[in-house]
This record gives C-alpha cells, structure tokens and sequence, in this order.
C-alpha cells in the first residue's frame, strides 16, 4: 500500500477514536466516581474594596477535596486547622458540569466540575452585613 493513502487512511480514523476517548473520559467526572480535586487559584472578593489573590493557608482552606457521591460528603484537611466535612446538599447534572451545593456554617457553597475535563470552580459566599465575601477556588480533579 502506498505509504500516503495508509496515512490519509489513519488520519480518517483519528476523529471517531477522540470522540470515543472524550465519552470515556466524561463518565469519569459526571459523579459516578468518587473524585479528589485540588485548589489552584484562590481568589476572594468583599465589597467596597474588590477581590484578591489568596492562598490555601490565607484563608484556611483545605488544599484537596475529597468527592465522595455515594455519601454526598466532601471532605479536606486544613493546614491551620481540624479537617472539613461537609454534606452534599444537592447534585445536578447537565451535559456539561456537575453541580453539588451546600450550606456550611455561614457559608454557601457551589462546586461545578467540568464532566469532560474534571477542571472545577468553588464559590463559598457569606452575606453577613459584618463580614460579606465571596471566595472563588479554581482547580481541577481526578478519579481517587
């Protein structure tokens, strides 16, 4: 066989094979598995003065998040504190994201995560008139 109508063939053949690869890989992150996602970028916003870079230790935050969908629990441990355990209030699925959401202690929390990607965004928010913010973490998770 002609070498360019053999690559010609193989290169017909790449498409199918990542459309197969990316539905594979979207069962992964659609809440069938329990995850772990890991904080990247941490920013936090409060009125009147604007939003900032922050880090795991400056707000206390668990630098890894445990998923666990069977129990609707998200778990992590804190550098400055005791571990984080949180329930799963609600989970939602769409063809894009699965949402979990929740309320711990003066905070509202909502989690998507990419089902094709497993990058996440967290945004926690308290409405205190004495102490409003909200708090954006950008990550990405894995299968544990």
């Amino acid at each position: 066989m002609n070498p360019r109508i053999a690559l010609i063939a193989a290169a017909t053949l790449i498409p199918p094979l990542q459309v197969f690869a990316s539905a594979g890989m979207a069962a992964e992150f659609d809440g069938s598995k329990p995850l772990l996602c890991a904080s990247v970028e941490i920013m936090s916003c409060v009125p009147g003065t604007g939003c900032r870079a922050e880090t795991v230790e400056s707000i206390n935050a668990p630098q890894f998040l445990d998923i666990n969908f069977d129990q609707k629990r998200i778990t992590g441990a804190r550098a400055l504190a005791n571990p984080v355990s949180t329930q799963i209030e609600q989970i939602r699925r769409d063809e894009e994201n699965t949402v979990l959401n929740g309320v711990d202690g003066r905070l509202a929390w909502n989690l998507a995560i990419a089902t094709e990607t497993g990058k996440m965004i967290l945004t926690a928010i308290r409405t205190t008139e004495a102490e409003p913010v909200a708090i954006v973490i950008f990550g990405a998770c894995t299968v544990r």
